[in-house]
């Protein structure tokens, strides 16, 4: 699990962690780390205030799953995702909220990639440069 958080361009935030949970599906394990991206954000509401810093809402968070984007814009529920309700819940009342918007991105784009997935190495050092200057 993975997310990246950046403030005019640099990294300013990041969390990569092997998952507390096992998951059933990409798409739970997308929602997983979407949540834990918008925890991290709330969390850090109250320092953005302090150093009067200006945080333009709502936040763009990029997923590379295209049915946990699409789940969590829509009014949809299932049978099979009873499991990850609260999960589901959290998140749409935080699109709701305008906090965030869960924008798509393709795979070879998301960075956060890098900290949840073997690349090869064109893919590594092209992500790379936006993590790091040289």
């Amino acid at each position: 699990m993975c997310h990246i958080g950046f403030i005019a361009g640099s990294p300013y935030t990041w969390k990569m962690q092997r998952a507390k949970w096992t998951t059933l599906s990409s798409m739970e394990s997308e929602y997983f780390a979407q949540t834990a991206a918008v925890t991290t954000l709330q969390a850090h509401e109250p320092l953005y205030k302090f150093l009067d810093f200006k945080v333009t809402l709502p936040i763009i968070s990029f997923c590379d799953n295209e049915t946990a984007v699409r789940v969590a814009d829509e009014d949809y529920s299932t049978k099979r995702l009873k499991h990850v309700r609260t999960r589901m819940a959290f998140l749409k009342e935080a699109i709701k909220r305008r906090l965030v918007i869960l924008v798509h991105i393709d795979t070879a784009g998301n960075v956060a990639d890098i900290g949840t997935k073997p690349l090869g190495a064109a893919v590594f050092h092209r992500l790379r440069e936006f993590l790091v200057w040289t």
